[in-house]
């Protein structure tokens, strides 16, 4: 080899031996990375931000530049906190909450009450009053009739299900001993106005949040449902005092023919005030053969049982 050769040779493995020293691959935590691209921080790996470190901590990148993260004028760190509907919101469980007005307690989110925090273990909320909750009884002054209720994460609800005759209600089978037994069941309409003064029909988000308290969707319904009255053993363990009944469907709509009923024994759905469009609403379904507790989107002409829970 010629001398010219040999230093051009050589210059080109000093030139490589520089660009590949300059890139090499490094170590953040149990993860490699290209310091050309990104960045180590607190053993997690980062983009870089127009070729730039930042501190993830304190700023975003934003297009081509890290700037300090704020929420309408409030500075958050973007590694635990986010900015969201009421601003700076912090993680609870799968869920988002706002600390000003908001707490968590066991992965799940309530509101706080007169602005304070409360253990919904033991109280709930009433208008802005804290209570220590527990069983009690309701009277409906409108017919006499009267309802064990509950507390059950921070809100008491009925443990029985809605019997007031209201029109557009009607027995399972249309027998008494069913209204005695499971209460009567409501078109959604009907259902939104039959609560009595003080109670109201609970929304989605008061269903999810009952659900969340019993321990989620995948387990929630044997927490829920009563130690009996269940098809073929299908009972729950009733860990909460809130003893759902299976006291079936009535069909009717653009699915079904009216005046037909079914299930009762082995499924209970219950309304929602919250609805999926201007022909559904969302119930809560529980069956025999599962533990879930599931969400249903139900023609609103359906029908199907009532919990109020205390406004």
């Amino acid at each position: 080899m010629n001398k010219a050769k040999s230093i051009f040779v050589a210059a080109t493995i000093s030139i490589a031996m520089a660009f590949t020293h300059s890139y090499a691959q490094k170590k953040c935590g149990a993860e490699i990375y290209n310091p050309k691209y990104n960045f180590c921080y607190n053993g997690e790996v980062y983009d870089n931000c127009n070729g730039m470190q930042y501190n993830p901590s304190t700023h975003i990148c934003t297009g081509r530049t890290a700037t300090r993260a704020t929420c309408n004028g409030v500075n958050y760190n973007p590694l635990k906190q986010r900015c969201g509907s009421g601003g700076v919101q912090v993680k609870c469980g799968n869920y988002w909450y706002v600390p000003s007005t908001q707490f968590c307690s066991n992965n799940s989110v309530y509101d706080k009450c007169g602005g304070k925090e409360y253990a919904p273990k033991t109280h709930h909320c009433s208008g802005s009053v804290i209570k220590k909750s527990g069983t009690g009884t309701f009277t409906d002054d409108r017919d006499g009739k009267s309802y064990k209720t509950v507390g059950i994460g921070g809100r008491i609800w009925m443990a029985e299900n809605l019997n007031y005759e209201a029109e557009g209600s009607v027995c399972y089978n249309n027998s008494d001993s069913n209204c005695y037994t499971y209460g009567r069941l409501y078109n959604w309409e009907t259902a939104m106005k039959s609560c009595p003064s003080g109670w109201h029909l609970p929304s989605k988000d008061e269903w999810q949040a009952l659900v969340n308290f019993a321990g989620g969707d995948k387990v929630a319904g044997k927490e829920l449902k009563a130690k009996s009255g269940w098809k073929e053993n299908g009972n729950g363990t009733d860990g909460f005092g809130f003893s759902a009944l299976p006291g079936g469907n009535g069909f009717s709509g653009r699915f079904f023919s009216d005046g037909s009923f079914g299930n009762v024994g082995s499924s209970g759905s219950w309304w929602s005030s919250s609805e999926v469009n201007s022909d559904d609403a969302y119930s809560r379904y529980m069956t025999y053969d599962y533990e879930v507790a599931h969400w249903n989107d139900d023609s609103k002409a359906h029908l199907s049982s009532v919990r109020c829970v205390q406004d």
